[in-house]
């Protein structure tokens, strides 16, 4: 039986793209989908009409800043918030802990109530061992990203990906060092010098290093735009990932939710490039 789900989703400076330019128009075909998109730079009280329900108030109340509309919120319909507190955290056990704990309040949720959840998710909300079991690659990209992931990897077959999270991902930077992955990808080259490498990097600096280490052997989107700030950012970093996602094999960035995801949506296998003076 199909559902109904409302997507409330803010076009931001670190997301900077409407849902509809990244997803197919089907992407779900058994319920029925209804999204609203916020833009930060009209009036937020224009989109309140709109909203009526709590899980949007819930979304944008750092910014409207009233708490008495949060504990209302809070109190009066079911809401699931994924984000955690400071005391928490964003790594380790309690965080798991949390984000687990979260799950299994969802999950009753959409197996019990009659009434609407609200849940106020940064990442898939399924979470330990049943997160694994979830066929990403059901989910529709926009049709365009998928032509240009296609002319990109058009006649390599020996291919490893490669992503390396820098800028402001401070634990996949300390953990994930440069050297680590030189390391692996000399190793590969080693074994298979027939190997090609597909590298996905924030950084251009990054980029420009190890293109200079490995020369030809290593392929990446000639016309890529860089950073989240931007829509033609967004769509870079989606074609990245979906290159990923058709290689052999990635290797990833320690805690990254980008290198997992694409891992997880190709059915690759993921092998993070860790230092082991940090385990």
């Amino acid at each position: 039986m199909g559902g109904k789900l409302t997507v409330i989703w803010p076009k931001e400076k670190t997301c900077n793209i409407n849902y509809r330019e990244v997803f197919d128009d089907k992407q779900f075909a058994d319920i029925q989908v209804k999204v609203i998109q916020i833009n930060p730079k009209k009036r937020l009280l224009s989109y309140l009409s709109k909203l009526q329900f709590g899980k949007a108030v819930l979304e944008i109340k750092d910014r409207l800043k009233l708490k008495i509309v949060k504990k209302i919120i809070l109190e009066k319909y079911s809401c699931i918030d994924y984000h955690p507190p400071k005391k928490i955290g964003w790594i380790g056990e309690k965080y798991i802990n949390y984000t687990e704990e979260c799950w299994k309040r969802c999950k009753y949720g959409l197996e019990t109530t009659k009434d609407e959840l609200y849940i106020h998710a940064y990442n898939g909300i399924l979470q330990g061992e049943e997160r694994k079991k979830v066929d990403l690659n059901t989910i529709k990209f926009n049709k365009k990203f998928l032509e240009e992931t296609d002319i990109i990897l058009a006649g390599y077959e020996e291919l490893v990906g490669v992503h390396i999270r820098r800028t402001d991902h401070i634990i996949a930077t300390k953990n994930s060092s440069l050297v680590s992955f030189i390391n692996n990808m000399q190793k590969i080259l080693t074994e298979n010098p027939q190997t090609y490498f597909f590298l996905s990097t924030d950084d251009l600096n990054v980029e420009k290093e190890i293109k200079q280490i490995f020369k030809e052997k290593v392929i990446t989107q000639k016309s890529k735009y860089w950073g989240r700030d931007t829509k033609k950012g967004m769509e870079s970093a989606i074609i990245d990932g979906l290159c990923l996602s058709r290689c052999q094999y990635i290797l990833g960035s320690y805690t990254s939710v980008f290198s997992e995801f694409f891992s997880q949506y190709g059915k690759k296998e993921l092998i993070i490039c860790k230092d082991k003076s940090n385990d």
